[in-house]
């Protein structure tokens, strides 16, 4: 089988070329990977008790708002949400015979964790309050 000049020249440019070409692919490959982004926390949690006196409130409904998304405690008392975005909240507590309680401006910061405790008193009971300028005798 003869060559002519035309196909020589077309087979020799296409071997030449060949490697770069090869090499621009495998590196293309590599920066992909390079670019992949690492997954970071934009979100936080937050954790609560919810309490009588000292003891837990098990059943209390915590509503948080933005959102209007609402937990239940168990049976210690205590909730939980989890991945809430970055930002400024309300909490409001809600219990069978008890007062409601609303706490503003509780910050989430991403990849942390807010923790509340809500002191609850029961409804009809008078609130207590001490003087720290007066002495006991």
């Amino acid at each position: 089988m003869r060559w002519n000049p035309a196909s020589l020249r077309l087979l020799l440019g296409v071997l030449l070329l060949l490697p770069f070409f090869v090499l621009a692919c495998g590196n293309e490959e590599k920066v992909v990977e390079r670019i992949v982004p690492t997954p970071h926390p934009t979100t936080g949690l937050i954790e609560g008790d919810v309490q009588d006196k000292g003891t837990g409130v098990p059943g209390a409904s915590v509503t948080l708002n933005p959102g209007g998304l609402q937990a239940t405690t168990d049976s210690q008392g205590k909730f939980s949400y989890q991945d809430v975005d970055v930002g400024a909240y309300s909490l409001t507590v809600a219990a069978t015979g008890y007062n409601t309680v609303t706490r503003s401006n509780v910050i989430v910061v991403r990849g942390g964790t807010t923790n509340l405790v809500f002191a609850l008193l029961a409804v009809g009971a008078a609130p207590v309050i001490r003087d720290s300028s007066m002495s006991e005798s």
